[in-house]
């Protein structure tokens, strides 16, 4: 038996840590941490502010938040399902930046006040809530870029 325990113990970090894509997005130029997700895009400001606002809405997040001035949205919490790693009220917050390209910052939090990042097993409540943030942004941005 104690010939075994290293090799255990070694399993036991080596899954903790989390892999580095998560399945199903492209997310390698992220580093394990990054909390936030910037989107560029062709849009003009105003466009992309609205094209956010809609994929927003057409993901189920109802808007808690939105200044037409400033391009920011906030949402209301939302639960994503799923019998095991369930994540409950998550929010995300997009703001529009001015540019060329326009930029969309994306961040979020998720079970009343974890910031959502890069980290955690694949189908984890943390990469679960990591996923749809940055499918979010794919769907407004040509290119991602992670901080």
């Amino acid at each position: 038996m104690k010939r075994f325990l290293p090799i255990i113990l070694f399993l036991l970090v080596a899954g903790c840590a989390g892999p580095k894509e998560t399945v199903g997005i492209n997310d390698a130029g992220a580093s394990i941490g990054a909390k936030i997700i910037e989107a560029r895009t062709s849009l003009s400001p105003d466009e992309a502010y609205r094209r956010t606002a809609q994929i927003l809405q057409d993901r189920g997040y109802a808007l808690a938040n939105t200044d037409a001035t400033l391009r920011s949205i906030t949402t209301e919490p939302r639960d994503l399902g799923g019998t095991f790693g369930r994540v409950n009220n998550m929010k995300v917050t997009a703001s529009v930046r001015d540019g060329s390209p326009t930029v969309v910052v994306f961040r979020g939090t998720y079970s009343d006040g974890f910031d959502i990042e890069k980290r955690g097993q694949s189908g984890s409540p943390a990469r679960k809530a990591w996923t749809e943030l940055h499918q979010i942004a794919e769907a407004v941005g040509d290119s991602l870029t992670y901080r």
